[in-house]
C-alpha cells in the first residue's frame, strides 16, 4: 500500500509538471521558436548585455535626476526663506513706488504731479490777484480763474487758466482772446505775479518792473486803461519800465532811453522829463 501511494504521488507530480511545461511551451513567444534547431546563445548573450547596458544607463540617469530633484528642493526652500525675508522690503518698495507715482502724477486721474500741484497753488493765488488787475484794465469785462479740471487727451492737468467774459456770461479759453486782450491778460498776470512774490517772500518788494512790447496791439482806450494800471503801480515808488515803439507811450512817458536808427548805426539817447 505504501509503495502504491508513493507511485500515485509520482504520477500526480509528473502530470502537474507536464501540464506546466505544456503551458509554458504554448506561450506566444516560445511557440514560434524552431524546435528542431539550437538557440543562438551568442546573440542572446549580446542582447542580454545590451539590455544590461540600457538598464545601467537608466539607473545612472535616475541617480542624476534624483540629485537634481534634491537640489531643486533645497533651492526652493532657500528661495521661500529669502522671499519671506524680503516681504518687508517689498512692502516698503511698493510704498516708495506709490509715492514716486504720486510725485510724477501717474498715480492720480488728473495726471497732476507734485510739482504741478505746488505750482497750481501759486498760480491760483497769482490768477486771483491778476483778475483784479485785468478787470480794471477791461472796464470789468474780463476776469481770470485758475482751473485744475482735467484737460482733454492724456495731458497733465492743473495749470489751466480760463477767462470770464461779463458780456457773454461764459468762461472761455485764453486762446480765444484777441491780440490786445491777450496783452492785457499777460500784463495782468505779470502784475499779479509781482504781487504774489511780494506776499509769499516775507514782504519782499519788487521795486522794478519792465514790460517788453505788446502795447501796439491795444486800441487807444485799452492803452489808456493799461497805462492807468501802470500808473497805480508807480504810486508806491515802484519803477516801471516800458519797452515799446508806440508813439503814444513816448508822449506819455518822456523820461527814458530812446534808440534811433542812423546811417552809421543805432544811436542811444537818454531823455529826462517830468513823467
Amino acid at each position: 500500500d505504501g509503495e502504491r501511494e508513493a507511485l500515485r504521488r509520482r504520477i500526480k507530480d509528473h502530470a502537474e509538471g507536464r501540464a506546466l511545461a505544456e503551458g509554458t511551451l504554448a506561450d506566444a513567444e516560445i511557440a514560434g521558436l524552431d524546435a528542431t534547431g539550437e538557440p543562438d546563445v551568442a546573440a542572446l548573450e549580446a542582447a542580454v548585455e545590451a539590455g544590461d547596458r540600457v538598464a545601467e544607463e537608466a539607473r545612472e540617469r535616475r541617480t542624476t535626476v534624483e540629485r537634481a530633484a534634491d537640489e531643486l528642493r533645497r533651492l526652493a526652500e532657500e528661495h521661500g526663506r529669502r522671499d519671506r525675508a524680503r516681504a518687508p522690503l517689498r512692502a516698503r518698495t511698493e510704498l516708495v513706488r506709490h509715492l514716486a507715482d504720486t510725485c510724477k502724477g501717474t498715480g492720480n486721474a488728473m495726471r497732476m504731479s507734485l510739482e504741478r500741484y505746488v505750482l497750481a497753488a501759486f498760480l491760483e493765488d497769482i490768477t486771483a490777484r491778476a483778475s483784479l488787475r485785468l478787470a480794471a484794465m477791461s472796464d470789468g469785462r474780463y476776469t481770470l480763474r485758475h482751473s485744475d479740471e482735467r484737460v482733454k487727451g492724456n495731458a497733465a492737468s492743473g495749470l489751466s487758466i480760463l477767462v470770464g467774459d461779463a458780456f457773454t456770461g461764459v468762461e472761455r479759453e485764453v486762446g480765444s482772446l484777441s491780440g490786445g486782450e491777450t496783452f492785457q491778460a499777460s500784463l495782468a498776470l505779470a502784475l499779479g505775479m509781482a504781487d504774489a512774490v511780494q506776499s509769499h517772500s516775507g514782504g519782499l518788494r519788487l521795486d522794478t518792473l519792465y514790460i517788453d512790447e505788446g502795447f501796439g496791439a491795444l486800441d487807444p482806450e485799452a492803452l489808456e486803461q493799461a497805462m492807468a494800471e501802470l500808473d497805480r503801480l508807480r504810486e508806491g515808488g515802484r519803477l516801471v519800465g516800458v519797452i515799446s515803439h508806440v508813439a503814444a507811450l513816448q508822449e506819455r512817458i518822456p523820461a527814458g532811453v530812446r534808440v534811433r536808427r542812423t546811417r552809421t548805426g543805432s544811436h542811444v539817447e537818454v531823455c529826462l522829463g517830468d513823467g
